[in-house]
């Protein structure tokens, strides 16, 4: 198995992975066994006999194919999920463990043995489709396997099956793996126990929280503030936002755009700083800020990393720029003795306005790119520290402190 650093991409399971629903598969299909006068089952139960195919599984269960066909009594069992698919919930860590990922460079897919309309459905409900550059389902409801849609996608990826993960948390994860020629990692929070998951000789660990570990990523606590320092936006921007929305006819759906109250000029990224550290964060930062108000002026466009792939937006700063860079210098300073954050080689001061998924990065950016509009005038008087918070619906930012700068 390689070491983390060299995975870049992983492809997750989606059922007992990312969502926690096999109490809900328990629950579901014990009120088709009464239905049907068979013995109900626990959680711990399930997890030693549930399998692919899911035909056998029904076996185990008491289910006679000779009195009632397997896809009837599949269908009852499906009909009681779907019904009740919004009572799970993802593991709380699954929002922040995806964007710290992503941050280091790292892209995610789904692929699941659920059908593909329901794996739609919920990742929309949850707010996480966009973390995803692939999500692929099967296209009926009996689960037989997912080893086919797998083989496809690393071919599409075109990466080094080496660069590829697969996460999952049954011995069916495992031997879709091997086939694909990707590494393989099996969380025993999920649908098998762990003796089952330890049979395959695959790497097996407990939960999210350890994946984290294995990357050497800190996910947010209680104690821990994932924090940046920035220049607050906001609705100054409103009336260039859209006319560089209308630059794009088509696939404009597909483009994220920031909310106006959450843009930006990101000076410093910290990520996650003990609430115990703050304090000293913010002292520091009040010692070594020398910089004296500016004008800046925005008056350009440009996406990253470049217009044949792109996936972010954003505006440049013609007047403006050395005194942000200057900013950023004293910032780097004051901030060595608190994170161990490397310092950026290069910094180029811009304002992020829309993200684009991976798998949309073939939108036509040259009309954005050649747009003009009348350049915008901000008096920058003081920046701030945020607390960047991660939700469902996506970051909210607040205002931790604000640090004046000289007259």
């Amino acid at each position: 198995m390689n070491s983390p650093p060299q995975y870049k991409h992983i492809i997750w399971d989606w059922n007992g992975t990312l969502l926690n629903d096999g109490w809900l598969f328990v629950d579901v299909m014990n009120t088709v066994l009464k239905r049907h006068e068979l013995e109900s089952i626990t959680l711990e139960k399930y997890r030693e006999i549930f399998g692919f195919p899911v035909k056998d599984y029904y076996k185990k269960l008491g289910f006679d194919f000779e009195k009632e066909p397997f896809e009837e009594s599949g269908l009852e069992f499906i009909r009681g999920y779907e019904n009740r698919r919004y009572d799970a919930k993802l593991y709380p860590q699954v929002i922040s463990l995806l964007t710290e990922l992503g941050e280091m460079g790292i892209s995610h897919s789904i692929l699941s043995a659920q059908h593909q309309s329901l794996l739609n459905d919920l990742t929309d409900y949850y707010k996480i489709r966009d973390q995803f550059i692939g999500i692929f389902g099967l296209d009926n409801h009996y689960a037989h396997s997912k080893v086919e849609n797998g083989i496809k996608w690393v071919k599409q990826l075109e990466m080094n099956p080496q660069e590829i993960l697969m996460i999952g948390d049954t011995d069916h994860d495992f031997e879709v793996a091997t086939a694909m020629g990707v590494d393989c990692i099996l969380l025993s929070h999920g649908h098998h126990c762990i003796s089952r998951l330890q049979n395959t000789g695959a790497k097996v660990l407990n939960n999210l929280s350890d994946i984290s570990k294995l990357f050497n990523i800190e996910l947010n606590k209680i104690n821990e503030k994932r924090v940046f320092i920035g220049i607050p936006i906001g609705a100054i921007i409103k009336p260039v936002l859209s006319v560089l929305k209308s630059k794009f006819t088509q696939y404009s759906e597909n483009i994220k755009w920031i909310p106006s109250e959450n843009i930006h000029l990101t000076l410093k990224f910290l990520g996650n700083i003990s609430v115990n550290d703050l304090p000293i964060l913010i002292q520091s930062l009040k010692k070594e800020l020398t910089q004296n108000s500016f004008a800046m002026v925005i008056e350009s466009t440009g996406v990253f990393p470049s217009s044949h792939s792109p996936r972010a937006l954003w505006l440049g700063i013609k007047r403006g720029a050395e005194e942000l860079i200057s900013l950023h210098t004293q910032i780097e300073k004051s901030i060595g003795k608190i994170t161990a954050k490397n310092p950026e080689l290069t910094f180029t001061p811009h304002i992020t306005i829309a993200k684009i998924p991976q798998k949309f990065v073939k939108i036509d950016v040259l009309p954005f790119l050649n747009s003009v509009y009348s350049p915008i005038e901000l008096d920058v008087n003081s920046i701030c520290l945020f607390e960047s918070q991660l939700f469902q619906d996506g970051a909210k930012y607040r205002i931790l402190n604000e640090f004046p700068l000289n007259r």
